[in-house]
């Protein structure tokens, strides 16, 4: 409930952080990276994730960075900037519907 509370806040907030969902392609631990790959268009995204402003979820509950893996479909809410700073992180998100042609 927290995580959503915070990504409604940040949704009603004008010119706030931007959201990306996709593939977590790549974790750094070291650099504090999360890569994700988006779907539509198909581009990689890096995320700064800083342990004082990026929150992490899954399952309703925080969890560390380390706990996302490969492949995992998650919900950035990010500041822009390069890197990205995520503000938000959900893990676990829902995929998208493959679309069939």
């Amino acid at each position: 409930m927290i995580i959503m509370a915070i990504l409604t806040a940040f949704l009603a907030a004008p010119a706030g952080p931007a959201l990306l969902s996709g593939e977590a392609i790549k974790i750094d631990l070291g650099r504090r990276l999360l890569v994700v790959r988006t779907v539509a268009p198909p581009r990689e995204t890096a995320f700064l994730v800083d342990p004082a402003r990026t929150t992490i979820g899954s399952g309703g509950r925080t969890i560390a960075l380390d706990a996302i893996r490969p492949g995992e479909w998650v919900l950035v809410a990010s500041e822009p900037g390069t890197p990205r700073l995520a503000v938000l992180i959900k893990a676990g998100a829902p995929r998208p519907p493959v679309a069939r042609h």
